[in-house]
């Protein structure tokens, strides 16, 4: 199962990032653009979604179901 994260840049207000060991690294300017992002990605064969805070911490999590 693929995961991706989404975090925030390194340099607050650069936006954030979705990245995952199969995925290029890509730079999108709200969280709420991220995740809608990831969840794309996996919508094929599936996986999991990890969504970090500004500090870098856990918040959430999704499933994506394949298909």
């Amino acid at each position: 199962m693929s995961v991706l994260h989404v975090v925030p840049a390194e340099r607050i207000g650069d936006g954030w990032k979705v990245v995952g060991a199969d995925a290029a690294e890509r730079r999108v300017p709200c969280q709420a653009d991220a995740v809608e992002d990831a969840c794309l990605e996996l919508r094929y064969e599936g996986g999991e979604v990890v969504i970090h805070d500004l500090r870098g911490r856990v918040r959430d999590k999704r499933t994506v179901r394949p298909g």
